[in-house]
């Protein structure tokens, strides 16, 4: 059942975040919009986070060894929990999806602001989800070890 809701995630992600760069990425200018503090204009991301410049080999590398990690931690450490099986699917399908519009696009295509933050799109805001469940959820783990050696009577025979 985790793995079937891993790959629900996934492909929720994935295809609502192809979904929405797609429209923009295909839209009149004049379909790019602003709604309060939240702008949605459709621009390629060439670099990494925050659009930090860094070589398409190295990119490369980095996102397959942040996947290896992330399928690590969830396989080794978080993988008794619904949520954790979802989060691991928005932290792949945001990756995929990403890797995706690289193939595509030659980058990234980014299309939400909110005020002056950096513009990011869906598929960020899964893999930031996802990574903010994984830590929380391993802080949590850490914190129940200490609690479960230090409150433990001691054995008496």
């Amino acid at each position: 059942m985790r793995s079937a809701l891993a790959v629900v995630g996934a492909l929720f992600i994935c295809a609502i975040d192809q979904a929405a760069k797609y429209f923009l990425v295909h839209a009149d200018s004049a379909a790019m919009t602003k709604f309060g503090p939240v702008k949605i204009t459709a621009t390629i991301n060439e670099n990494i986070a925050f659009s930090l410049p860094i070589a398409n080999v190295v990119m490369i590398a980095l996102i397959a060894l942040a996947l290896v990690f992330v399928t690590y931690m969830y396989v080794r450490v978080l993988s008794r929990g619904i949520f954790a099986a979802i989060a691991f699917g928005m932290i792949w399908g945001g990756s995929l999806s990403n890797i995706a519009d690289r193939l595509s696009y030659g980058g990234v295509v980014d299309f939400l602001q909110i005020g002056i933050s950096p513009i990011f799109n869906f598929a960020d805001l899964g893999i930031t989800i996802g990574l903010l469940y994984f830590f929380i959820a391993f802080l949590k783990k850490e914190k129940q070890k200490d609690v479960d050696t230090t409150t433990r009577p001691p054995f008496i025979a």
